[in-house]
């Protein structure tokens, strides 16, 4: 009788690698705790986490979306401050979510994966990291946030420019500007945040403008304890007000496509916000 061929399981280190503990790595995780999975790991470059909202610390850097929509309808937050929140209240968010699923014991700091190798014949893949581990795992969940990667366009004197350069996304490389001479290059969410808040502090500011962006006014009003109070003693009142904010934002949304009555009322918004300003 011929010998039968011992077949060989193919074997990995964890089920899921999830890369990044930005706001999709770590809700990636969140949601597998949810559904019962615990063999996964996710792998951080840094030394802390936060993805964008560690990486960005331009003035008035804020988010854009409000508060009770920009957070996990699993996880919602009684707490915020500001209908817009800030960086920092941001980033202490993603550490209470953190904290409160008890994330940490699956995070591995100063891991940046730089090759994902498949291995076609047992379909594992094997994620290398700058400190020279390979981590075998059957998924990957990519959470790379790109947003934080400074993107410079290489335009013409760029090279030949004797003052000091900095992006927003390298803030922390920035000079003090009190005094400076300092000029702005594009008017995307950034520079409309970083503008206003350094305006009264340095010599002169010159923005750089391609193309004009529409801007709208935006409630800056500190929200009283007393909401607060309220959403913490009724629960429910949280999910309605989210709930709200994301069907009016999605018909909002609609002014983006074709000449309709939501794109006329948005117009109107903003030019009458530009003559008022």
């Amino acid at each position: 009788m011929a010998a039968t061929k011992r077949q060989v399981v193919p074997t990995y280190d964890h089920l899921i690698g999830i890369i990044g503990t930005g706001f999709g790595g770590l809700g990636a995780a969140m949601q597998l705790q949810q559904q019962g999975y615990r063999d996964f790991i996710i792998l951080e470059k840094a030394d802390t986490l936060g993805g964008t909202w560690r990486e960005n610390t331009y003035p008035g850097c804020a988010c854009d979306i409000p508060s009770h929509l920009y957070s996990y309808s699993f996880e919602l937050n009684p707490d915020w401050s500001a209908p817009y929140a800030g960086q920092g209240e941001i980033l202490e968010y993603l550490h209470h979510c953190v904290t409160r699923h008890e994330l940490e014991k699956y995070i591995h700091y100063g891991e940046e994966v730089t090759r994902m190798v498949l291995d076609e014949c047992n379909l594992i893949w094997e994620l290398h990291t700058a400190s020279g581990k390979v981590w075998r795992v059957k998924m990957i969940i990519a959470a790379l946030g790109p947003l934080h990667v400074p993107k410079i366009p290489d335009f013409e004197g760029k090279d030949q420019f004797k003052g000091i350069q900095v992006h927003s996304a390298q803030w922390n490389q920035a000079p003090d500007l009190k005094g400076k001479r300092v000029g702005v290059i594009g008017t995307g969410a950034s520079a409309i945040q970083i503008v206003p808040n350094i305006a009264n502090e340095v010599k002169s500011l010159h923005v750089f403008q391609r193309s004009a962006p529409w801007v709208f006014p935006k409630s800056e009003t500190m929200f009283m304890r007393l909401t607060q109070q309220l959403i913490e003693r009724f629960p429910i009142v949280q999910p309605l007000v989210r709930s709200g904010l994301y069907w009016f934002w999605e018909y909002t949304g609609r002014s983006l496509f074709g000449d309709n009555f939501m794109r006329k009322l948005t117009r109107n918004l903003a030019e009458s916000y530009l003559k008022e300003q």
